[in-house]
Formats: structure tokens, C-alpha cells, sequence
């Protein structure tokens, strides 16, 4: 099956899978390759339903669920990408895995929602359940970032200055660009992320880099 797939032979999986015992159908990594034969049919329906089910699966190994991340993104497929993503983060609390750098999941998160959000062939009907969700994973990465605070040792690996600045300037850029147009709760949540990463960084910095601080949050 794995082979028909690399070769593209579409028709071959799917005469493969009906003759998949249905005990076994339900196994995770079968739910795998259901999801990759979705993508590469356009089946959003089945790929969601298979993605649903290798979540499901997931507990502390989440092989499966990256894998679903890397084919939807290697398949030029954003939709799903982001929703695979979330749901990485919403199984792990927007904590790290094993091996895993949360705080560039979250980037990359939020770059491609930021991408579909600017996409003229996204419909309009859909850009506010996207501005929700950005917002809503900067103020998970924040709250998350100020839990790290408490354990200076994970602080150092994960949240150093360069990512505190990333998040902190993307945030209080994004509401300013938006406080217009996005409904005021929203921009709010993105002030309040803003501040949230400002307050964490470390008070060894140079003065100018202070003021600059300072002054974003003012």
C-alpha cells in the first residue's frame, strides 16, 4: 500500500484498504494512510475523519500526528496543516513532546494562519474562525511562557530572547494592524499576549533593548 502510494497509484490503495480486516481499521497507522490517500484525492472530509482518529490515538508519541503535519504540508495542503497542527498543540497543552521546540510549532502555527488569513482565495466566511484561533494561540504561548518562567532551566532552552521578541512584537504588531477591524476582544487578547511576553524578559538585558520593551508596552 505504502509502495502504491509513493507511485501515486490511487485506484491500488483504495482497492488495497477495502481488503483491510476492520479490526484493523481503526489502527492508527491504517488511519495514516487513509489520511494520505485523502490529500492526495482532495477528500477534506476523509482526511479530517482520519486525522481525528490518529489524534485520538495520540498520548505521549506523537509520530503519527507529525507525520500528518509534514505529508499535508509536503502536499501544499495549509487547511490541513494548520488543523493538524492545532491539534498537536491542543493534545499536548501547548507543552513539548520529546524532541520538539514548541515555541517554533507555535511560529509556524501562526505563520500559516497568517498566510490564509492575507490568501485572496480564502472565503471571507472563514477569516473570522482563523483570527480566533490566532489569537487564541498567541495567548496559549503566552500563558504557557509565563508557566516556563517558574523552571529558569527550561526558560533558557525554549524561551530565550529571540523567541520572547518574536512573539511579543508579532502580537502587539498584529493589533495594531487590526484594532480597526477585529472585534475589540480579540485585539485586547493580542495586547494582553504582548504584555504577558514582555514581562518575561530577563533583566540582564541592555538599556536600549529595555526601552524598546518599554515602550511597546506602553
Amino acid at each position: 500500500m505504502i509502495i502504491a502510494l509513493e507511485r501515486r497509484d490511487i485506484p491500488n490503495v483504495h482497492e488495497l484498504l477495502t481488503l483491510v480486516p476492520e479490526s484493523a481499521l481503526e489502527d492508527p497507522h491504517t488511519q495514516f494512510l487513509m489520511f494520505k490517500v485523502a490529500l492526495r484525492t482532495d477528500d477534506h472530509e476523509l482526511a479530517v475523519q482520519a486525522l481525528d482518529k490518529v489524534y485520538a490515538h495520540a498520548k505521549k508519541d506523537a509520530t503519527l500526528l507529525y507525520a500528518c503535519v509534514l505529508d499535508a504540508q509536503q502536499n501544499g495542503d495549509k487547511q490541513i496543516t494548520i488543523t493538524a497542527l492545532q491539534m498537536v498543540l491542543e493534545k499536548y497543552e501547548y507543552s513539548a513532546p520529546d524532541g520538539v521546540h514548541m515555541p517554533a510549532l507555535i511560529r509556524c502555527t501562526i505563520r500559516l494562519l497568517t498566510s490564509q488569513l492575507e490568501a485572496k482565495d480564502v472565503e471571507d466566511d472563514k477569516k473570522p474562525g482563523l483570527v480566533e484561533e490566532l489569537c487564541r494561540l498567541l495567548d496559549g504561548a503566552a500563558r504557557k511562557a509565563m508557566q516556563v518562567l517558574k523552571r529558569p532551566e527550561e526558560k533558557d532552552v525554549l524561551w530565550t530572547v529571540g523567541e520572547l521578541d518574536w512573539f511579543s512584537k508579532n502580537a502587539y504588531n498584529l493589533a495594531l494592524k487590526h484594532c480597526k477591524e477585529w472585534p475589540p476582544r480579540l485585539v485586547l487578547s493580542l495586547v494582553h499576549s504582548c504584555l504577558t511576553f514582555g514581562s518575561i524578559y530577563p533583566s540582564s538585558l541592555p538599556q536600549e533593548a529595555q526601552d524598546d520593551i518599554l515602550l511597546r508596552g506602553m
